[in-house]
Formats: structure tokens, C-alpha cells, sequence
């Protein structure tokens, strides 16, 4: 892969994806492409630590989805100007211009992959104790589009009377703290889950119809009428 896949960019007449998609699969890389490495001999299993590297945030997980998504797309390692440029949620329909390689991308080969069916995980629960207290944490799949790729995908947890984890208050010294506690044990939890359920290997490659990304020609008439009218 020499040139950025302009497919996976955003697109001035996609939109966001609204169908049923729990038959799909999502995709993350992970940092090594060592299947002796990546996978427990007695489970057959990935390990849990390249799910996602402890040190990074569970809360809110990168994942794209796999069909216009190629694996080999995840070699995609963006530079950091193209971090600053480029990794930043948008809307669907933007204009984005491609990066361009060796300035804000370029391609890391020693990366395999993992991969897991949406339907396994969206709106599972997981619980956990912290302080004695048992909290209940349930998984959401939300579409969530970047700059750099509109098949991105966040793994997202919202506690029962909480909120999301992500979006819990750190504004305050009590709020970090209880947060980190919050976040060492559901980060656990989460990983093993999600690991548990994931494969290695070649997914299967499920067709997502253009009418769940693609606007229709009504959808851009009535944006664009809007955009007009929006002008006076």
C-alpha cells in the first residue's frame, strides 16, 4: 500500500452509519505481527495485554470496521503532525484532504490484528467491585468518525448511574482519583471481555449496503436545501 485509501476518508455524501451492523466485525492492530508473541499456546486465544497495552485507555477503544476497512489498512501508523492534523472525531460528510505519506503517515509492518463480532459485545454488561460497592458497566458500539478514517469505531462503557467512563468528571482531585479506581478495575474487566470474544486470523467479511453510509438523493437534497436556506 503505497498511496492513502481515499475510501476510508470522509466523504461529503456519506453520513453516519444508522443500520443494524452487530453481524459485522470491527478491527484494531496490535503491536506486534509475532503470532508467538500475540497468542496464549494452552488458550489458542490473543493475550489480553494486546487488546490494548495497559497503559492506554479502554475507556474509549479504537476499532474500524472491516469491509471498505482492509486489514492491511491498519499499518496506517500516522506521524505526529498527522496525529495533530488528522486524529480528531468529524462529521461523515466532510472534505478532507488525503494525507500524505512519510509527512503525516507512514507504514509499520510489524503489526498483526485482532478482531471482533459487533453483535457479541454491544449492550453486554460487565460488573465489577470497587470499594465494596458492585457497579455494572454496559458496552456500547458507537460509529464515531475520524479525520484520518470514517470507518472508525469506539468500544465505550456507560456505568449504571455514573455515565460513560470516558466522560467522567476529572475537573477536581477527588474526581481524577475516583476515576483512575473506577478505571483500574473496569479496565480489567473490560479487556478480559473483550479478549474472551475476539479472534485472530481472517475475519468474515460481511457486506454493509451502500444505503447505510451513502446519503440518498434526498438525503443530499434536503442538506443542501438547508444549507441554502441557512445562507439567508
Amino acid at each position: 500500500m503505497m498511496n492513502y485509501p481515499r475510501e476510508i476518508l470522509p466523504n461529503p455524501f456519506h453520513k453516519l452509519i444508522g443500520c443494524n451492523v452487530n453481524t459485522n466485525t470491527l478491527i484494531r492492530y496490535t503491536n506486534t505481527a509475532n503470532l508467538q508473541e500475540l497468542i496464549e499456546p494452552s488458550t489458542g486465544k490473543i493475550k489480553v495485554e494486546h487488546i490494548i497495552s495497559p497503559k492506554e485507555n479502554m475507556a474509549d477503544l479504537s476499532t474500524s470496521l472491516f469491509c471498505i476497512f482492509k486489514l492491511e489498512y491498519l499499518k496506517i501508523h500516522l506521524t505526529r503532525e498527522g496525529l495533530t492534523k488528522y486524529s480528531h472525531y468529524c462529521l461523515p460528510n466532510i472534505k478532507v484532504v488525503k494525507p500524505k505519506r512519510n509527512v503525516h503517515y507512514n507504514i509499520n509492518n510489524n503489526r498483526s490484528h485482532w478482531w471482533i463480532t459487533i453483535g457479541l459485545i454491544h449492550n453486554q454488561t460487565v460488573d465489577f467491585i470497587q470499594n465494596g460497592n458492585r457497579f455494572t458497566a454496559q458496552c456500547h458500539v458507537v460509529h464515531t468518525p475520524m479525520k484520518w478514517n470514517y470507518w472508525h469505531f469506539s468500544i465505550r462503557w456507560h456505568i449504571a448511574g455514573i455515565g460513560y467512563w470516558n466522560e467522567m468528571d476529572e475537573s477536581t482531585p477527588d474526581g481524577k482519583k475516583f476515576k483512575k479506581k473506577i478505571g483500574d478495575k473496569l479496565g480489567h474487566e473490560s479487556r478480559v471481555f473483550v479478549k474472551m470474544l475476539s479472534e485472530t486470523g481472517q475475519p468474515a467479511e460481511v457486506e454493509l449496503p451502500k444505503a447505510c453510509y451513502r446519503l440518498s438523493t434526498k438525503e443530499i437534497f434536503l442538506y443542501y436545501f438547508a444549507w441554502v436556506r441557512s445562507l439567508f
